[in-house]
């Protein structure tokens, strides 16, 4: 079973930064079809409540496998 989950983030600078998060810390991930998918965006919710948008979003789902 899949413990972590990579994820790409951009930055406020416009970097790109990928980390590792614990799959328990997610609640929801998502992706908006007119707006994220042609750009392969997506957002994750946590079980927190807190929201991030992430690109990458089909190599997160690869990660999640």
């Amino acid at each position: 079973m899949v413990k972590f989950v990579k994820i790409t983030l951009v930055t406020e600078g416009g970097n790109h930064l990928k980390k590792w998060i614990d799959i328990d810390t997610i609640a929801e991930l998502s992706q908006n079809s007119q707006e994220q998918w042609p750009n392969n965006e997506g957002t994750i919710v946590f079980t927190d409540g807190a929201t991030v948008d992430v690109i990458g979003f089909n190599e997160t789902l690869e990660s999640l496998n």
